[in-house]
C-alpha cells in the first residue's frame, strides 16, 4: 500500500546515528512505496513533499553506497591481493615476451637487410658479367647472350615464421594502424558530429580494408618488401602498419 503524500515519512535523521544495512533497505521500501502517491504532482504541498522525497532518496543512495563499500572493503582487499600475487609473474612474462619480440624483429629485419645486400650484389655481379660477355661477342662479330635472370631472394622481413627448438611455432602478421595527418581532410562519413572526432571502428576497419586493397594493386614480386606507410588511401589519415608476433605451443 502506497504511503499518503500527506504523511510521508522521515527517514533517519539523527546525524550521530549510524544505520545498519537493514535499516537501509527498510528505508528504500518506504522511500519507494511513498513515491507512489506522488505520482502525479497536483499542489503545492505535494510538491514540497515531492521536495522532500527526492532529498531523503538522494541521501539514502548515498549511504547505501557507503554501507555497501564498507561491507565489502575486506573482499576487495582480499580480491586486491590476489590480484597483486597474481599478476607480478604475469608481468614478469610480459616483459620478456616484449624483450622477446623487440630482439627477434631486430634480427628478422638484419637478416632482410643482408638478404636485400646479398641480392644486390650478386646482381651487381651478374650485370658485370653479363656486360663482359656482350663486349666479347660484339668482339666476335656474333649474337649477344640474352640477359640473366633476376635473382630471387626470399624475402623474410614480413611476414616470416620461425620454428622453436622443441615444436612451437611463432609467426608474424600485419596490424595496420592509422593516425590523423589533417582532420580537415577527413571525410564526414568518419567523423562523429558534432566535435569532429574520427568514428575509431569505422576507420580501424577501412584502414585495414584499404592497406590490404592497396597492397594487392602493387602486384609486388618475390623481390619487393611491401610497404609499411600508406599516405594516400584515405584523405587526411596516415596508414602504417605495425606487425604482430603470436606464438603457439605443441
Amino acid at each position: 500500500m502506497s504511503v499518503p503524500a500527506t504523511e510521508l515519512p522521515i527517514i533517519y535523521t539523527d546525524v550521530q546515528q549510524r544505520p545498519n544495512a537493514l535499516m537501509l533497505f527498510e528505508s528504500a521500501d518506504v522511500l519507494e512505496s511513498a513515491g507512489g502517491a506522488l505520482a502525479a504532482i497536483q499542489d503545492d504541498v505535494q510538491a514540497s513533499k515531492a521536495a522532500e522525497l527526492r532529498a531523503q532518496a538522494q541521501k539514502l543512495m548515498k549511504d547505501i553506497d557507503a554501507e555497501r563499500l564498507d561491507t565489502t572493503e575486506g573482499a576487495r582487499k582480499t580480491i586486491e591481493r590476489i590480484n597483486a600475487k597474481f599478476n607480478a609473474p604475469i608481468d614478469k612474462l610480459r616483459r620478456l615476451v616484449g624483450s622477446i619480440d623487440t630482439a627477434l624483429k631486430n634480427f628478422m629485419a638484419a637478416k632482410a637487410k643482408k638478404q636485400r645486400e646479398e641480392r644486390e650484389a650478386l646482381e651487381a655481379a651478374q650485370r658485370a658479367e653479363h656486360e663482359r660477355q656482350r663486349a666479347e661477342a660484339a668482339a666476335l662479330h656474333v649474337e649477344p647472350p640474352p640477359p640473366p635472370p633476376p635473382i630471387v631472394v626470399p624475402p623474410s622481413a614480413s611476414p616470416f615464421k620461425l620454428t622453436g627448438s622443441h615444436g612451437a611455432s611463432l609467426g608474424q602478421r600485419d596490424n595496420w594502424k592509422w593516425r590523423v595527418i589533417d582532420i580537415a581532410k577527413v571525410p564526414d562519413s568518419l567523423l562523429v558530429a558534432p566535435e569532429e572526432r574520427i568514428e575509431k571502428a569505422a576507420m580501424n576497419s577501412l584502414a585495414k580494408a584499404r592497406a590490404k586493397t592497396a597492397i594487392a594493386a602493387l602486384n609486388l614480386g618475390p623481390n619487393d618488401v611491401p610497404p609499411t606507410v600508406l599516405t594516400d588511401v584515405i584523405p587526411g589519415i596516415e596508414v602504417y602498419n605495425d606487425p604482430v608476433l603470436g606464438s603457439r605451443t605443441l
